[in-house]
């Protein structure tokens, strides 16, 4: 597996592109503010009550961190999926403004 380097290129270079582009349209939305990441998801705090709730009427989750040390239920955390996963995700995120 280690040694499949053109796999791992290819798979760094869409989730280095596919990273950019969840953080750039989480930062778009106005009740989001979206704290900056070196892993494959992102921690982003909602100005939205029980925000977590709302979206899965969509059919989409999102962790709850209010269980993380010095995090409330305003936290939620995100991972990068497929860019499809993505757009539905910023999609359902804008529905709720």
């Amino acid at each position: 597996m280690y040694q499949d380097t053109a796999y791992i290129a290819k798979t760094q270079a869409w989730l280095s592109q596919e990273k950019q582009y969840l953080f750039n349209a989480l930062q778009q939305i106005s009740y989001l503010t979206v704290f900056p990441s070196r892993v494959n998801y992102y921690l982003f705090r909602s100005d939205i009550v029980h925000l977590r709730e709302k979206l899965w009427q969509s059919g989409i989750m999102i962790r709850d961190c209010s269980d993380y040390v010095g995090l409330d239920g305003h936290y939620y955390r995100v991972a990068v999926r497929s860019h499809a996963e993505n757009q539905q995700l910023i999609a359902g995120l804008k529905a709720l403004l």
